[in-house]
């Protein structure tokens, strides 16, 4: 986020559901106007550029990746727990194998045209933590009483 400097972090989300799933973009930074303008701002190009800008080398990287994670639940814990997470989202539990087999399928190319499906030209939504008068102020939002 260089371009924008009153952004002082952000993160990228996804937690996946049976039948759905929650992605997005997580933003920090001071409560106002100016900063609320550049997070938008960022959620459009980041949204544009996964659109559009993927790279082969870039996916391949994130594959390394996920796939060092999946080699890292070793211990009783880390394996209870994650097997946990895919019941209560999945349904079932899901092997490391067919994880990464998913995994290996994936191209710039299929990427590309998933996240133009799902996400270029759709409705963004924001939730905002902390003081949201100015925000609420430019979008003409009456507090209630």
């Amino acid at each position: 986020m260089k371009n924008y400097k009153r952004i002082l972090n952000q993160q990228s989300i996804f937690t996946p559901y049976r039948d759905t799933g929650l992605f997005g973009f997580y933003f920090y930074g001071e409560s106002n106007l100016e900063t609320f303008s550049d997070m938008v701002q960022a959620n459009r190009e980041l949204i544009t550029m996964i659109c559009e800008n993927i790279k082969e080398h870039e996916v391949e990287k994130a594959k390394r990746v996920l796939y060092g994670e999946i080699l890292q639940h070793e211990t009783q814990n880390d394996i209870s727990q994650s097997i946990g997470n895919q019941i209560l989202y999945l349904d079932r539990v899901v092997l490391r194998s067919e994880i990464a087999k998913r995994i290996s399928y994936f191209t710039a190319q299929h990427l590309e045209s998933v996240a133009k499906k799902w996400l270029l030209n759709e409705e963004a939504s924001f939730t905002v933590w902390g003081n949201t008068a100015p925000i609420k102020a430019c979008l003409g939002i009456k507090s209630k009483s």
